[in-house]
């Protein structure tokens, strides 16, 4: 059987007062020689993938800087996705932070940086994780 690459603990319980819809401020992270105790860490999880943690960086200042160079459309759509409400069976819906970093990266990828190829991501983007100790 293959070995997952990343772990993934899925027992660990919710950040309190987290809001799925707006970006991540702190997650929790077991304590050390503890089997089932928590410390909040501020800032967002960093991530062990290759491109993950440098091009949040990036869309994360485009967005904050207003979506610069983005076609009237793919605005359009972002005001209309993530800043206008919606009803879906009468509840008031809002897209996960994660679906709208997701959404936002694709555009991002396509028409601000024209990227259609890994190599050129990876030499912006790439950035090697080491564990501890290594």
């Amino acid at each position: 059987m293959p070995k997952a690459v990343i772990t993934y603990d899925k027992d660990l319980p919710e950040v309190s007062d987290r809001q799925p819809h707006l970006p991540p401020t702190a997650y929790l992270r077991k304590k050390p020689g503890k089997a089932d105790d928590y410390e909040v860490v501020e800032g967002r999880r960093p991530s062990q993938m290759l491109l993950v943690n440098r091009l949040r960086k990036a869309v994360d200042q485009w967005r904050s800087d207003g979506y610069p160079g983005a076609s009237p459309v793919a605005q359009r759509l972002f005001t209309y996705w993530f800043d206008e409400d919606h009803l879906l069976d009468g509840e008031s819906f809002r897209f996960y932070f994660g679906q709208r970093e997701a959404i936002e990266t694709l555009v991002y990828l396509t028409e601000i940086r024209s990227e259609r190829g890994c190599k050129a991501l990876v030499q912006k983007f790439g950035e090697i994780f080491y564990p501890a100790g290594t």
